[in-house]
C-alpha cells in the first residue's frame, strides 16, 4: 500500500541516514579541528573558526529535524484524510446494504457500525455516521472481541488486527454482518469488503459469496463502483 505508513517508512530511512552520516561527518570535523587546534588553542582565529563550526553544524542538525518533523506531520495528515475517507465509505455502505428479516428487532433499531480491535479512525467515523438508513439511527460502537458483535450490522477490522482477522472473521462467519477491513489478506480471509488503495486512490472491493452467505443484499449501485467484485466463479482474490 503507498499509502501514509509505507510513505513515512520510505522517508524516514532516508532521512535517518542522512542524520546518520551529518553526525559522522561532525565528529570526524570535530576530532580534526581538535588534533590540529589544540597544540595552539589560543589562537583567537582557529577559536573562531570551531565556533563557526560548530553553529553551522548545529543548524545542519536543525534543519534535518525540522525536516523529519515536517514529514511526520504529513503522513499524520495524509493517514487522516485516508480513514476520513474509509469513514465516509462505511456509511454508504449502510445505505446500499440490506439486511434480513428478523435481523434487526425494530424498524427503528439502531443500525451499529462497529469497530473490532484497534480503533484507527479516532472520532472521524463518528462524525460520519450520521443520519439514518430508513427509520434506523446509525451508532458507532467499539468492540474488543467478537462474542461482542451481537448488535452489530458492519464489522470493520483494522490492518492493525491482521493477526487477529482470520479467526475473528471465522467466527463470524454466516452471521447477518457486513464484515470490511483493510489488510492485504482481508479478501483471502473472508471479509465481505475489502479496502485497497489503487494509484494512490482509495478503493474497495466485494465479495459476493460472502454477502450471500451471510444473507445480506448489496445494491447493483454500490457493487458498479467497486474496483472488484468477486462471485462464485472468481472467488480467489
Amino acid at each position: 500500500m503507498t499509502g501514509s505508513i509505507n510513505f513515512f517508512k520510505k522517508y524516514f530511512s532516508i532521512i535517518r541516514s542522512w542524520c546518520f552520516i551529518l553526525c559522522l561527518w561532525c565528529c570526524l570535523t570535530g576530532y580534526r579541528y581538535q588534533y590540529f587546534y589544540r597544540k595552539d588553542s589560543v589562537s583567537i582565529g582557529r577559536s573562531l573558526s570551531w565556533k563557526m563550526f560548530l553553529q553551522v553544524a548545529n543548524r545542519f542538525v536543525f534543519l534535518a529535524m525540522l525536516l523529519m518533523a515536517t514529514l511526520c506531520v504529513h503522513a499524520k495528515n495524509k493517514e487522516a484524510n485516508e480513514y476520513a475517507l474509509k469513514a465516509s465509505y462505511l456509511t454508504l455502505f449502510t445505505h446500499y446494504t440490506s439486511w434480513p428479516v428478523g435481523s434487526l428487532s425494530e424498524s427503528n433499531t439502531p443500525i451499529y457500525i462497529c469497530v473490532l480491535g484497534s480503533n484507527p479512525f479516532g472520532q472521524l467515523l463518528e462524525q460520519s455516521a450520521v443520519g439514518r438508513k430508513g427509520g434506523a439511527l446509525l451508532e458507532v460502537k467499539y468492540i474488543k472481541s467478537h462474542k461482542e458483535a451481537d448488535q452489530c450490522q458492519v464489522i470493520f477490522i483494522s490492518k492493525r488486527e491482521r493477526n487477529n482477522e482470520a479467526k475473528w472473521i471465522a467466527a463470524l462467519k454466516d452471521k447477518p454482518i457486513l464484515t470490511v477491513g483493510e489488510s492485504v489478506q482481508a479478501i483471502k480471509h473472508g471479509c465481505a469488503v475489502a479496502f485497497n488503495t489503487e494509484e494512490s486512490r482509495i478503493k474497495f472491493e466485494v465479495n459476493l459469496v460472502v454477502v450471500a452467505n451471510a444473507n445480506l443484499k448489496i445494491n447493483s449501485s454500490m457493487l458498479n463502483y467497486a474496483s472488484k467484485v468477486y462471485r462464485a466463479t472468481n472467488v480467489s482474490p
